[in-house]
């Protein structure tokens, strides 16, 4: 009995020996994710390459209906209604040296003309200057529509004094709107300020503009950079650019946020730019819960670059996906 288990020590070393080994060489750099519906978390585990490409190969399909199934979900007729796209990580490859819109898509919105508007969803340049920030003015004086400005970690760094910061500001001003168009209303948030999390006065903001007992609206489109709802049971195949700025595991979008959004019955729609830089089959996504759309899509990794376009007549929304 004693050689028999002795046996299987060994044989299970021998199969885990491999293993350990690519571990080891590969340093952990891939992460599958581990979901608790109980805690409602994610935890990522470290693997070897080649276990990562199983899970992918595994997964793949299951994810990508799924995702599918929830832009199918906001494809409703409308009619009469105004249209606008959703861009994130804008100035494009990671790589390019070059200022200005990635070339790609300027292309695209340059000879459009039924926008309403456009929004830009953070990552607007590489590297906040007043000559990045002069080349994004001279091009989009040529786009027949306005376009609103989302600011991510590149346009204003992290925290309240970047220097970043002040050269957008002296461009553009505050970097925190809501506006209603068509009777639709719209939030721009600022998640640069603290670690990823909606600071104070933007919470407040957000419960002033949805509380008035004079709102007739009943969809609710708030942008932000940051995917600042990734971790969470469920948002595992949403792919972040980057955790810059962020400080620890969790921001104060499930235990805050989230709870005032609920506290006001609208259609709430959380759109998020900082994604699509990696080809890894997770360019974008798309998630409803708790009745609120989570949607993150971005471009520059020049396969599967992405963005929104989306309808409304305020009875029904309509969001496309649109690859290029």
């Amino acid at each position: 009995m004693m050689i028999f288990k002795i046996r299987n020590i060994i044989l299970l070393f021998l199969v885990l020996l491999p293993l350990i080994y690519l571990s080891i060489k590969d340093n952990f750099k891939y992460a599958i994710p581990l979901d608790i519906s109980i805690i409602n978390k994610t935890y990522w585990i470290g693997v070897p390459k080649n276990i990562y490409s199983l899970y992918e190969n595994l997964t793949l399909e299951y994810f990508n209906n799924k995702i599918k199934n929830c832009f199918l979900g906001n494809k409703n007729s409308v009619d009469n209604g105004y249209k606008f796209f959703v861009a994130g990580h804008v100035y494009g490859e990671p790589e390019s040296k070059s200022l200005g819109i990635y070339k790609k898509f300027y292309k695209i919105i340059l000879n459009k003309e039924n926008y309403d508007f456009g929004v830009f969803t953070g990552d607007i340049v590489k590297e906040s200057s007043n000559e990045s920030w002069q080349r994004i003015k001279d091009e989009i004086k040529d786009v027949k529509f306005p376009i609103y400005f989302v600011v991510g970690n590149h346009d204003v760094g992290i925290g309240y004094d970047d220097n970043k910061r002040k050269i957008y500001q002296d461009n553009f001003g505050e970097t925190i709107k809501t506006f209603l168009h068509k009777n639709d209303l719209f939030i721009i948030l600022d998640t640069n300020f603290s670690n990823w999390n909606i600071s104070d006065d933007q919470l407040k903001l957000v419960d002033k503009v949805l509380s008035k007992k004079s709102n007739n609206f009943k969809n609710v489109f708030i942008f932000t950079h940051q995917i600042i709802w990734f971790n969470h049971h469920g948002f595992s195949r949403a792919s972040v650019n980057s955790f810059e700025g962020l400080d620890g595991e969790q921001t104060n979008y499930w235990s805050i946020f989230e709870p005032l959004l609920k506290k006001y019955n609208y259609n709430y729609y959380m759109i998020a730019g900082d994604t699509g830089t990696r080809n890894n089959n997770r360019e974008i996504f798309c998630k409803k819960f708790n009745d609120i759309t989570y949607i993150a899509s971005g471009m520059g990794n020049r396969v599967k670059d992405n963005y929104l376009i989306i309808e409304s007549n305020n009875d029904n929304v309509k969001i496309s996906p649109i690859i290029f």
